[in-house]
């Protein structure tokens, strides 16, 4: 594994939205990830998998200009969802064992601009 990226494996994520119509809560799974998905796009592979535990994985998601420096990333996210487009932006730290990202969104809705976060901490619990 590179330096500074997850490694595979078992990962617990817990995810916690703020701003969502249906209201906050933290959101917890588990989920077996492969070198291949980690190696090729960490940041997109730990934020599916958060999705599919917080029941968002409606939204197809993806992830631009991703920048890589060491153990951070920063991107730019563009997602279809029931609402139409939604673009945000979003950020991480990683660890073999760790990770801690955010990714936050404006959406435009007829009643108004409603701006959505989303912190994911995830930390390896060992081999699936």
């Amino acid at each position: 594994t590179s330096a500074g990226l997850p490694s595979a494996g078992m990962w617990e994520l817990s995810i916690t939205p703020e701003g969502a119509p249906s209201g906050g809560g933290t959101h917890s799974g588990k989920t077996c990830l492969s070198a291949d998905a980690l190696a090729a796009a960490p940041e997109q592979t730990l934020m599916e998998a958060a999705a599919r535990h917080s029941g968002r994985q409606s939204l197809k998601c993806e992830f631009k200009e991703v920048q890589r420096d060491g153990s951070g990333s920063s991107w730019q996210t563009v997602c279809d969802g029931r609402m139409g487009k939604v673009q945000g932006q979003g950020k991480a730290t990683f660890g073999a064992e760790t990770a801690e990202l955010q990714q936050a969104f404006t959406v435009r809705a007829p009643t108004g601009t409603v701006n959505l976060k989303q912190q994911v901490s995830a930390r390896r619990l060992g081999s699936c």
